[in-house]
């Protein structure tokens, strides 16, 4: 699926003006930048953290944010960030460059393990050093001044201003790292940061409390004083938190009371679903047969009908997902008639019934079943010599697993695939369900057969959602590797902005549908 933002705000009954609370549905695995991988605890470091450039709220192009000013090279390699000398951390500490180098020198560490140390890649020296094959000394990130950054990239990136307001290259504050061992980034009364607000309270399966930092170099225009984020991870005590008015902000609700929201004259103006750069899908762990044959993961595909999910299950206004990259045109189409998709100048290749097309050449009314044909999936099967329904000459298919974290929605959705593959293809399917964290350990370990899983655009290019299947992605966790892709990813990122660079994403785009180690929903 496509997905919308799902938000409910301004609570409708009066509570403590100077406090903003806001349902985020998890409890924060992690406060450290180098170490975040959830968009739920992303929203935490964003209020304790600042980049280099934040992100504009409404066209998410980078402005100025610990750095007042840039200026970058006729060539498009050397970037030079003039930092702000008013910068503070919040224990009144300045804030130089050699925070920052150091801070991303850590995301590049070997021996740190950072899921989104590849960000900073594209940086002379640096993928060397998060290989062993290079050392810190040649990642040329310098410091001409204790307010000057100067960074060097092997080739022109069309979109590294927007990496750096992605919270996991914000900086940390060194000192504190050093003195506590790492602890410091858990604790309030250690936690050093250099955000908007300070962390001044953690209670474990209830609320992180943040308030306004009074060292921000901006604090005069900060103008809630605290903010509380709940770790309530039911939908349904999200929303009866926010109905009592414990609750201002709440980004899930159940999919049952979806249509009462939208037609109730009292809800119906703080009920907010919108299109998010965020696409739903299951992971395939490609390293365990059967499921290593790319056209038994087509048969997996072409059994869901997307449509009726969105319909049935999901009911907030998701658009059936045959691309990866968010949003295409004709789902747009469906959503906000008129709407200009986000990356509009970059064709997405989608999944039809007979294989990959642009979704230039795909209508609205075409969209919902694309790429949904349960007979063709069967002619699939057997043709790779598979039992069927209808079919049963060939080998049986063994039992698949399917994985998710828990959560009402995930559970029955993955019902709901569950029976799908049981009554399109006859497979015997079994759930397993667990939090969020043993979830993605098990991906990392590639300890499952299908994965539920979802991923958020962190900046403002298609690349955000194509990187992470890279044979050396941290964020992978398929155990697919395939050189055509990754070559064409390497060329993308060589080639300036423009069509010939759309092309080469397309192009990437199209390998990863069709040898499918994930299916989009």
């Amino acid at each position: 699926m496509v997905l919308v933002a799902v938000i409910l705000g301004a609570g409708t009954v009066p509570r403590d003006p100077g406090t903003l609370v806001i349902g985020l549905g998890t409890d924060p695995g992690s406060l450290d930048p180098a170490r975040v991988t959830s968009v739920a605890d992303g929203h935490i470091l964003r209020a304790l953290f600042e980049g280099l450039t934040i992100a504009d709220p409404e066209t998410l192009a980078p402005l100025p944010g610990a750095a007042q000013s840039w200026s970058i090279s006729p060539d498009g390699r050397t970037y030079r960030f003039e930092l702000r000398p008013e910068n503070r951390w919040s224990n009144g500490d300045a804030l130089t460059s050699a925070d920052f180098r150091a801070s991303w020198l850590r995301l590049l560490d070997p021996a740190e393990g950072c899921s989104y140390a590849s960000f900073l890649w594209s940086i002379v020296g640096a993928e060397a050093y998060t290989s062993g094959t290079g050392g810190r000394d040649g990642v040329a990130i310098h410091c001409p001044g204790p307010y000057s950054l100067e960074i060097v990239l092997k080739e022109p990136l069309p979109y590294f201003l927007c990496l750096t307001s992605f919270y996991s290259l914000s900086p940390v504050h060194p000192p504190s790292l050093v003195e506590s061992g790492g602890s410091a980034l858990t604790a309030p009364d250690a936690l050093v940061s250099n955000g908007p607000y300070r962390l001044t309270g953690r209670w474990l399966r209830d609320r992180i409390r943040v308030e306004k930092s009074t060292t921000y170099w901006d604090a005069a225009h900060v103008e809630i004083p605290r903010i509380d984020f709940l770790a309530a991870e039911s939908p349904t005590t999200l929303l009866n938190l926010f109905l009592t008015g414990e609750a201002d902000w709440i980004t899930k609700v159940p999919t049952g009371v979806i249509p009462a929201l939208r037609s109730d004259p009292a809800y119906a103006s703080v009920f907010a679903p919108r299109p998010h750069l965020e696409t739903a899908f299951y992971r395939v762990n490609v390293t365990r047969p059967p499921w290593d044959d790319p056209a038994l993961r087509r048969a997996l595909s072409l059994a869901l009908d997307r449509e009726q999910l969105c319909e049935r299950i999901t009911r907030s206004g998701e658009q059936p997902a045959w691309s990866f990259v968010p949003w295409p045109a004709p789902a747009l189409e469906r959503l906000v008639p008129g709407g200009t998709p986000p990356l509009s100048d970059y064709i997405r290749a989608c999944l039809s019934i007979d294989g990959v097309v642009a979704d230039s050449h795909v209508t609205a009314e075409q969209w919902g079943a694309l790429g949904f044909d349960p007979a063709r999936a069967r002619e699939v099967l057997i043709a790779s010599g598979y039992q069927t329904v209808g079919n049963p000459q060939g080998t049986p298919l063994p039992p698949i697993e399917i994985l998710y974290n828990t959560s009402p929605l995930h559970q029955r959705t993955a019902e709901w695939i569950q029976d799908s593959w049981a009554r399109e293809l006859g497979l015997t399917v079994h759930l397993r369900h667990t939090e969020s964290k043993s979830a993605i350990d098990a991906q990392r370990s590639l300890d499952y057969d299908v994965a539920r899983s979802s991923w958020v655009g962190d900046y403002l290019d298609p690349t955000t959602f194509l990187d992470v299947f890279r044979s050396d992605s941290g964020t992978n966790r398929t155990g697919w590797k395939d050189p055509e892709y990754d070559a064409l990813l390497a060329a993308a990122a060589r080639t300036p902005g423009g069509l010939i660079r759309s092309t080469i994403m397309f192009e990437a785009e199209r390998v990863l549908l069709e040898r499918r180690p994930v299916i989009p929903l």
